[in-house]
């Protein structure tokens, strides 16, 4: 394995430690948040041109329908050669687009964004779909 490939590894899907958080103010305990694994991504082989995909499945225990969001938690911005800049996010249940296709940089800045309303006794799967745009160069090695 490369320098190229070690980095992306570690740094991007590091950054990509997905939290899945009720938009209304309700306890945790009131949801299950299972993550296909755990951190989401982690692959050994991600390079320009590359895609993954993972899964979170969530269940909501309470009696009434709530909102789900998601949003990024641990993260440091950069100023030059961002990483998080050259890898795409789709967020989808499916069957529909829930988060367009935006750069990591711009899913981090925008705070939490709201996915979808999960009815009482319900589970859904939102597929996480990251890539990594073809035409990023070796400026990307040891970056994070």
């Amino acid at each position: 394995m490369n320098k190229l490939q070690k980095t992306i590894l570690t740094a991007s899907f590091t950054i990509l430690a997905i939290g899945m958080l009720p938009a209304s103010s309700v306890f945790a305990a009131d949801f299950t948040v299972l993550f296909e694994q755990s951190p989401l991504f982690s692959e050994a082989n991600f390079l320009p041109g590359g895609t993954v995909t993972r899964y979170v499945d969530v269940t909501n225990n309470t009696s009434e329908t709530e909102t789900i969001g998601v949003k990024a938690k641990k993260y440091t911005s950069c100023s030059v050669d961002c990483l998080a800049d050259q890898l795409k996010l789709v967020i989808t249940d499916g069957t529909s687009n829930l988060y367009g296709e935006v750069s990591l940089t711009d899913f981090f800045a925008a705070g939490e964004k709201k996915l979808s309303d999960l009815g009482a006794g319900s589970t859904i799967r939102y597929y996480f779909t990251v890539s990594f745009l073809p035409g990023a160069e070796n400026n990307y090695q040891d970056e994070s």
